[in-house]
């Protein structure tokens, strides 16, 4: 056997993940994900910005998901008014220098959030302990009058009371709650762009 080649005790480790994120993905609740398509639709037929956050891996979730609303959900009609806060490194280092990591966020949802807009939140642990600047973007956007979306693991965390809808990333795995949270956030985001798109084009 080359070195290279998978053990059966890697190959196990490989089924009995992919056998948890399937747990994951045949749980998540299907009422909330229609109910976060109605605020995208509505978002994307009033015009108004669809924001997303993150930190670490859920970070690259809300770029990927503002791309999606602005070319795969909605071509060939215009796209999405979407726009990710994490990717502009200079902004966010800026006020992160600045300001501090806490407030990081919270300054940009003052800048671009408006009345009618839609904040998306992506988080592993839903604010809770390490991503307190996303719990104070979220509550600045409720602030500025803009509805929140919070998608995140480990039951919520502290989404569940910021966030005016949270969909929880299901995860009975104590040992997994990294890696399936982050892989679980991308199915959902995947999840509602296709049925943004479905809305759309029906």
């Amino acid at each position: 056997m080359s070195e290279h080649q998978p053990t059966s005790s890697a190959n196990s480790r490989a089924a009995t993940f992919l056998a948890h994120l399937s747990e994951v993905c045949r749980t998540i609740d299907l009422q909330s994900i229609e109910l976060a398509v109605d605020l995208l639709v509505d978002a994307y037929d009033a015009d108004a910005t669809v924001l997303s956050i993150g930190n670490g891996g859920s970070a690259s979730t809300a770029a990927h998901f503002a791309s999606d609303l602005a070319k795969f959900a909605t071509w060939p009609r215009r796209g999405f008014r979407s726009i990710d806060l994490c990717s502009n490194v200079a902004t966010l280092t800026a006020w992160t220098n600045d300001e501090g990591w806490d407030e990081a966020y919270e300054h940009q949802i003052e800048a671009w959030a408006r009345p009618g807009d839609v904040l998306f939140a992506f988080s592993v642990h839903g604010g809770s302990g390490w991503s307190s600047n996303l719990v104070r973007a979220i509550t600045k956007a409720r602030d500025l009058g803009a509805r929140t979306v919070g998608v995140a693991g480990d039951g919520g965390g502290a989404f569940v009371e910021a966030c005016h809808l949270t969909i929880v990333i299901p995860n009975r795995c104590p040992d997994l709650v990294t890696p399936l949270a982050e892989a679980g956030a991308v199915a959902i985001h995947h999840l509602l762009v296709t049925e943004v798109r479905a809305r759309l084009a029906g």
